[in-house]
């Protein structure tokens, strides 16, 4: 599943921030499933609000690497983790 595909997922969620993490939960029919929510810490929640049509792993990259101190590899790989648990949640 490609990263455009991983976007129009989004749709399929409502997400709020609290505090510095995202909460996410799944829409079935329009109504929140309550029982299936999902916490994203600050780095999640921000990958979360950065994904959109246009986003490659490069642009999250960078962004990430513009909005926190992080290393270039590091970044990565928390990038190719976020995209791994997006999957596991559809």
């Amino acid at each position: 599943m490609n990263i455009e595909n991983l976007y129009k997922l989004k749709s399929r969620f409502v997400a709020r921030k609290v505090g510095n993490e995202v909460v996410v939960v799944p829409l079935v029919n329009n109504v929140a499933q309550m029982e299936r929510l999902y916490t994203l810490n600050e780095t999640a929640g921000f990958l979360w609000e950065n994904l959109n049509e246009t986003a490659t792993v490069e642009s999250l990259k960078t962004a990430l690497l513009e909005n926190f101190d992080v290393e270039d590899s590091v970044a990565e790989r928390d990038i190719q983790n976020f995209l791994e648990n997006l999957k596991k949640l559809v």
